[in-house]
């Protein structure tokens, strides 16, 4: 091993006004050239992290389109 990241939000963290009160829960991992990407399930995120310089860079959220919800719940109301 050569270094270990806390990946997502820290405990105690500022997200949009709300402090964070859980952990990051690490789940899934995809691995290019250059980054390393960490899937973070209780903080709806993706970790990017640079692993040639061994630095977290930030994070990319992972937010609802609540359109798309509207839609397929119409969908499967119309099917069934």
């Amino acid at each position: 091993m050569v270094d270990k990241f806390k990946t997502g939000y820290q405990i105690g963290e500022m997200i949009e006004g709300v402090e964070v009160v859980g952990d990051e829960s690490p789940n899934s991992i995809a691995v290019g050239k250059r980054y390393a990407y960490v899937t973070n399930a209780t903080n709806d995120n993706i970790s990017i992290i640079d692993y040639k310089q061994h630095k977290l860079l930030g994070h990319i959220a992972i937010k609802v389109d609540a359109a798309w919800i509207n839609i397929e719940a119409y969908c499967h109301l119309e099917l069934h």
